[in-house]
């Protein structure tokens, strides 16, 4: 029975509510993931749509799908269609996925540095992520939604916003990295 008690406490003492940093940490890795996890739901919608116009126009990807029954034999998309419009708008997606994922990553690892040692920077970096994310999600959307109404400058401007909230990122990495600098040393020493 003492020893079923000992590991009973023990297990309730491992179980225990976790600490601020960890409660930030788990917040801070939360915001990456939903913004990853965003960015590759819009990658689908959007080539859902281009499919949808594809079907909706009679337009084929490649000269044999254009003989296929029910095929309206239309192999060249127009210009200014809307299947020209979802092509653009998912091969624009997939340009920004590619440059986005991986400063996301390389921002988190880049804050991961010095994570033990200071709660206030946690909070800093999960409000700026959270901000950048926000507002580049948004003009994501705003250039979509733009994009397929045919609203310019708006299109333009939404577009810009999201240059910059990259741009933004990419200083606040090396910000972080700078600043974390005098730690990487102290997170190597035990393992000299």
């Amino acid at each position: 029975k003492r020893l079923n008690n000992k590991i009973n406490n023990n297990n309730i003492k491992k179980m225990s509510r976790p600490t601020r940093t960890e409660e930030l940490q788990f917040w801070f890795f939360g915001v990456q993931a939903l913004f990853i996890l965003f960015m590759a739901v819009k990658l689908v919608v959007g080539a859902f749509m281009t499919g949808f116009y594809k079907g909706r126009e009679g337009v084929s990807a490649v000269p044999e799908d254009a003989k296929l029954p029910g095929s309206k034999g239309i192999f060249e998309v127009k210009s200014g269609s809307m299947t020209q419009r979802a092509q653009r708008v998912h091969g624009n997606d997939l340009e920004n996925f590619v440059v986005m994922f991986p400063l996301v990553i390389i921002f988190y690892m880049v804050c991961e540095i010095g994570r033990f040692k200071r709660d206030w920077q946690l909070i800093m970096n999960l409000s700026i992520s959270s901000a950048l994310y926000s507002l580049y999600i948004l003009a994501r959307l705003a250039h979509t939604i733009c994009y397929f109404l045919k609203l310019q400058p708006f299109r333009s401007m939404a577009y810009g916003i999201g240059i910059l909230m990259t741009v933004l990122l990419i200083v606040a990495t090396f910000i972080n990295f700078i600043f974390n600098l005098p730690y990487l040393d102290e997170e190597l020493k035990p393992y000299e």
